[in-house]
């Protein structure tokens, strides 16, 4: 019965975790991208003043440490950058995703437009995606964040549902618990209480 209870105590934590999480998703978009950013920004930085701490550290003509300097330096400023602008990293992999897209739904438009011509009558089945393929890559390259954001809110709504859910199901389930226990407790003390009157 305790090993249950803590773990219905670990799913209640569990799912306010959720909510909260889906909360702050919910009201700003931005908080996840921005956490991830400075945890890669932290490590580059990190991983570029270890390469100093050892630079200095060591015998200036050691071979093995005569690049750390260099590579420190590189990391530290990457780190510092990324830090400094968390958004950069989602705006380039939005634009480098939105390019892509773009290119690919060129191309499938042409290939849906040569179908038109040879006379294929399902022509619009491609084109249809195409064009929708070809949009998402415009709006990624013009507003690159703005997807981004979107899924965001997506995300933040599923962990809101899906904790409250977590939390209806875990309070009914002590619940009935809870009434299980009662009732075997109260079988106990009638079997009891029926060998003490024999």
């Amino acid at each position: 019965m305790e090993y249950l209870k803590k773990l219905f105590r670990n799913y209640w934590v569990l799912s306010i975790f959720c909510i909260v999480l889906g909360i702050a998703l919910i009201i700003k978009p931005g908080f996840f991208t921005d956490a991830i950013c400075y945890v890669i920004g932290g490590l580059f930085a990190a991983f570029g003043a270890a390469d100093l701490i050892r630079y200095f550290a060591k015998d200036r003509a050691d071979a093995a440490y005569s690049s750390g300097l260099v590579r420190g330096i590189i990391f530290a400023a990457i780190g510092i950058f990324i830090i400094a602008r968390p958004d950069f990293i989602p705006k380039v992999i939005a634009i480098f995703c939105g390019l892509y897209m773009l290119i690919s739904g060129i191309v499938n438009i042409q290939d849906s437009l040569n179908l038109r011509r040879a006379g294929v009558l399902q022509w619009k089945t491609s084109l249809v995606p195409a064009v929708i393929t070809t949009t998402v890559g415009v709006v990624l390259l013009f507003n690159p964040l703005l997807l981004g954001d979107a899924a965001m809110i997506v995300l933040g709504a599923a962990l809101l549902i899906s904790g409250i859910t977590n939390l209806f199901g875990c309070a009914s389930a002590m619940s009935k618990m809870k009434k299980a226990d009662k009732l075997v407790k109260k079988e106990l003390k009638h079997k009891k209480d029926d060998f003490i009157d024999i």
